[in-house]
């Protein structure tokens, strides 16, 4: 993502953005300077606001305005629920990045967010080899990526495939919500 916006800037003619590398978590923000630095904090369907610590971080790091986006309630994926099944004979079922829990930490905090919801729906098809990718490092969230459960996901991702490709469809509520700080 960060070549894509270094290639659109420079399109563009936009030469005041600097793009850092890092883990949200090992930002240090008083000696990045960046205490109170942003007019927006935007953190969209990422993983680096996951606690308390990294949604207060967030917080400081703005003299106006955070927006977070999450998914909201059940998303329904039906590779990730086939493997899941296959692989730990039971239904799959993940709330974690749900968008309430940050709404209610931000209320509890004595903000007010502003909060809107979404229904999302797509399809991908893709290729083998990039779908298997796709669902190894999905699964590494949730379990060691052993031999045995690469050989298992690759076994899953061949009997999807027709002509060599997977279909996944994908539907989700997304919660987007915006507060002043």
């Amino acid at each position: 993502m960060l070549e894509i916006l270094k290639e659109r800037a420079e399109k563009e003619g936009v030469f005041n953005i600097a793009c850092i590398n890092r883990p949200w978590e090992e930002v240090e923000l008083d000696k990045e300077g960046w205490l109170g630095k942003f007019d927006l904090v935007f953190a969209s369907m990422t993983p680096g606001i996951n606690d308390k610590e990294t949604l207060e971080k967030m917080i400081k790091a703005s003299k106006g305005y955070c927006y977070l986006s999450r998914f909201a309630g059940q998303r329904r994926n039906n590779l990730q629920e086939k493997l899941w099944q296959k692989l730990f004979q039971e239904a799959w079922s993940d709330l974690s990045m749900d968008i309430i829990f940050p709404f209610n930490l931000v209320y509890a905090m004595g903000y007010f967010p502003s909060l809107r919801f979404i229904n999302a729906k797509w399809v991908n098809e893709e290729s083998v080899e990039e779908t298997t990718g796709k669902l190894r490092d999905w699964l590494a969230g949730y379990t060691d990526i052993t031999p045995a459960v690469l050989e298992s996901l690759h076994e899953f991702v061949v009997n999807e495939s027709v002509n060599g490709l997977v279909k996944e469809e994908v539907e989700t509520n997304i919660g987007m919500m915006v507060w002043q700080v």
